[in-house]
């Protein structure tokens, strides 16, 4: 579960440094098919793929976040200097 969480939020990172928020819609369904896919693949029961979905899910919008605020301080980090404010 930690790799599945980890990852999530490495993708969503990466989504949310290049992308808008419009993004997560396609991310989350194709997300939640492969985990549908691996969890019936590996024949575990449906409470366990409903927590890994959840897991996923979050830790992809927790990324997403992540990802926006790094754009956001990268994007004002030149405006702070024309301005004098270092």
């Amino acid at each position: 579960m930690a790799t599945l969480a980890i990852s999530a939020i490495l993708v969503g990172t990466a989504l949310g440094t290049r992308f808008k928020v419009l993004i997560l819609l396609p991310a989350t369904i194709i997300g939640l098919a492969a985990i549908v896919a691996g969890g019936v693949a590996r024949g575990v029961g449906l409470p366990s793929i409903v927590l890994d979905a959840i897991l996923a899910i979050t830790g992809l919008q927790v990324g997403y976040l992540v990802g926006i605020t790094i754009r956001y301080l990268i994007e004002m980090r030149p405006r702070r200097r024309a301005h004098g404010l270092t």
